[in-house]
């Protein structure tokens, strides 16, 4: 029994002659929002390690990002995580590096992405957090890419968190993905910082 529920002939039994536990037969976490008030997202099984950042574990960061836990997030728990990405590259150097992590990726397939991303107006200027998918055509994201695809986290909006979420169809030959979580700016302009949280990458049902 998974929250409260049974499936099929054994569990019609177990809910009618109260056969207790034994008798029932589990439902599959990615279904567990069918019969509750949960959404969409919140069914899917993420392929993101640690997207709700209890730790680092899993993430990379390009050369000129670092990734830092910090202890707030979009619900306002002031115990729970989200992780601040700060993007230091100067002149001469990459304006959109971050995290990123590599995941294993089905080819013709429907990704679901979805982040939740907040910008402090206390920096000197206005980047944008941007989550990102690239498809790789081997097995560690190392070899060709062959599809991508972006979306504005937080572009306009300033000490909110903002929700964005996107689907991403891989393309026939895809083994692997990076997903990337990216703080953006201006060529000439000094450390710019952005927080993340809630990230997620999952096949539709």
């Amino acid at each position: 029994m998974v929250g409260g529920r049974c499936v099929g002939i054994i569990g019609f039994l177990c809910g009618i002659l109260l056969l207790g536990p034994i008798a029932c037969e589990a439902v599959p976490a990615e279904y567990e929002c069918l019969e509750s008030s949960q959404s969409d997202s919140e069914c899917l099984a993420n392929l993101l390690q640690n997207g709700s950042f209890g730790s680092m574990q899993g993430w990379d960061a390009n050369r000129h990002a670092i990734g830092e836990i910090v202890s707030t997030d979009p619900s306002g728990i002031g115990s729970a995580a989200s992780v601040e990405v700060t993007n230091f590259a100067w002149k001469g150097h990459s304006t959109n590096d971050g995290l990123f992590q590599c995941v294993s990726m089905r080819p013709d397939v429907q990704y679901y992405l979805e982040v939740d991303s907040f910008i402090s107006s206390a920096q000197e200027f206005d980047p944008e957090a941007v989550l990102r998918v690239v498809a790789f055509d081997d097995a560690d994201c190392s070899g060709g890419r062959i599809g991508s695809r972006n979306g504005v986290a937080a572009g306009r909006f300033r000490d909110e968190w903002v929700h964005t979420a996107f689907r991403f169809q891989s393309p026939t030959g895809t083994s692997s993905a990076r997903v990337y979580l990216r703080v953006v700016k201006g060529s000439h302009r000094r450390d710019a910082f952005a927080q993340f949280d809630n990230a997620l990458l999952a096949e539709e049902l």
